[in-house]
């Protein structure tokens, strides 16, 4: 955990240093009005842009999943989980990157850019659509890996912490329970699931299907050994 933490700082430091090298830079080389409109192109991104408002918590979520599924036991649902994932982030980089790259002409007349510069302007927001198309795959592919990886962190951290070689080591009548009960108590969260779904459709009137959902809440709570 505290490598990945170190490397983070030090990317994040990098970045910074490059950024102030590479200002002067840049504007001495494109001049002002050209450094304006390169800004103005990466507000249009998702790493660096007020895109990045629009990822409406997907990223944080697929973490979130990942890393109970792995806790869990129920690695069978990774694989759903990142295909969801990357096919949310894909679907959306083709809709707004395609949205950002048609609208090119009429973004440079909405801000306003200057005729001499309207061109440059076109391609630039061009580009920052095919940006967008490439990157955000790759974010959705990221907050699988960070899934993953947030479980790995977690479980390494509470072993240091316990000094044990495996979870509940100092416990083992619970850590039997946990690893008997869990396939029990999934099969019945699937069947409460499917018991509600059924239930609602009839309009909540048949007293079979609430009996059989209370029975599963119940067969749940027994499971938990508490009816949290």
């Amino acid at each position: 955990m505290l490598r990945n933490t170190l490397v983070n700082g030090v990317a994040n430091v990098s970045s910074a240093v490059v950024t102030a090298i590479l200002t002067p830079f840049l504007l001495h080389r494109l001049g002002a009005e050209q450094y304006g409109l390169w800004l103005l192109a990466l507000g249009l991104t998702f790493s660096s842009g007020y895109l990045a408002l629009a990822d409406i918590g997907l990223p944080e979520a697929a973490v979130k999943f990942i890393a109970e599924a792995r806790a869990s036991g129920r690695t069978y649902e990774i694989p759903q989980i990142a295909s969801t994932t990357v096919g949310l982030f894909t679907i959306t980089a083709v809709v707004v990157g395609g949205a950002i790259a048609a609208l090119a002409p009429a973004l440079a007349s909405l801000f306003h850019v200057a005729p001499n510069s309207a061109g440059v302007a076109r391609q630039l927001f061009a580009l920052m659509g095919l940006e967008v198309v490439m990157e955000l795959p790759g974010m959705g592919l990221r907050a699988v890996i960070e899934g993953a990886q947030e479980y790995l962190w977690l479980r390494e951290g509470i072993l240091q912490i316990t000094s044990e070689k495996e979870t509940l080591e100092s416990n083992p009548t619970l850590q039997s329970s946990i690893k008997l009960r869990n396939p029990y108590v999934d099969a019945l969260s699937y069947f409460q699931i499917s018991l509600l779904k059924e239930w609602r459709a009839s309009g909540r009137t048949r007293d079979d299907l609430k009996r059989a959902v209370l029975l599963s809440i119940n067969g749940v709570a027994n499971g938990m050994r508490n009816t949290g």
